[in-house]
């Protein structure tokens, strides 16, 4: 009874809850992470500090009261500015929620009063349990769609651009198998083509290996476990696939600029003020 309602649309959708998680969380002056997509659309809501996001080939900053949109398979970086730490909401939520244009990467804008007031009625209901706290959950989901429908066909500003359909099954595929031991091979045998074609298709589109994203993929999974759970660094390294804690620590430390201890201690309580 307290599971969230599943979407049936879509197969590739169908185990994805419609919410995956809304946090508020600070990142350290200087944090930095490389080009990634998700699965689902990330919102950004910048409450303290600043942010730089690349997408694709535009670079966007957000500043307190901005928000920001990103689209299922809308490769990105973000870097928190140098000067001072970014504190921010962060969700994660099923695409099929926001119908918007299959070329739009992210869309981006001042956050009006309605988008606050949405999100933290979220981080309440996601606390609660009960049938009728997981139906006003997904009745505050759907008003999160259309609110980001009406600002993309108003006054959000867009970022618009197709990736290459054999790059964007290579980014799904990659998305669910992360954790495994990958090779290029096997990556190009699920998208249909050899090899070399992938590897020059997914760097033109993406600017990194798919060895390198694989990585940030799993590194970026590190980060919410440092973050919501209590396992130890080695845990977690194992849990990722990475041989050997070392070279895991070291991988976070270039990829991010941080240690996974650092990034740890850096978190703040879950909750906006």
């Amino acid at each position: 009874m307290d599971e969230p309602i599943r979407l049936a649309q879509s197969p590739s959708l169908a185990k994805l809850p419609l919410l995956q998680n809304t946090v508020f969380q600070t990142m350290p002056a200087g944090f930095r992470f490389g080009a990634h997509s998700h699965r689902n659309v990330e919102l950004i809501l910048v409450t303290r500090g600043s942010c730089t996001i690349n997408v694709w080939k535009e670079s966007i900053q957000l500043r307190p009261g901005e928000y920001m949109a990103l689209l299922s398979s809308a490769v990105h970086t973000f870097t928190v500015c140098k000067e001072a730490s970014c504190s921010f909401w962060q969700l994660h939520f099923a695409p099929e929620l926001c119908k918007l244009e299959p070329t739009c990467a992210c869309m981006w804008n001042t956050t009006p009063d309605q988008l606050s007031e949405i999100i933290a009625d979220l981080s309440d209901e996601c606390a609660q349990q009960g049938l009728y706290s997981v139906l006003y959950r997904n009745l505050l989901l759907g008003r999160l769609g259309l609110f980001l429908e009406r600002e993309y066909s108003s006054n959000a500003k867009t970022s618009l651009f197709t990736p290459n359909p054999h790059v964007r099954r290579a980014l799904e595929y990659l998305s669910t198998h992360y954790r495994q031991k990958l090779t290029l091979d096997e990556v190009a045998t699920a998208c249909g083509i050899s090899r070399r074609y992938l590897s020059r298709l997914f760097y033109a589109d993406t600017h990194t290996t798919v060895a390198d994203y694989a990585n940030l993929l799993r590194i970026n999974k590190a980060v919410d476990l440092l973050r919501d759970t209590d396992l130890a660094v080695s845990t977690i390294s194992s849990r990722l696939g990475f041989s050997s804690v070392q070279y895991f620590s070291k991988l976070f430390k270039e990829l991010t600029g941080f240690s996974p201890r650092a990034i740890r201690e850096s978190f703040l309580p879950r909750s906006g003020t």
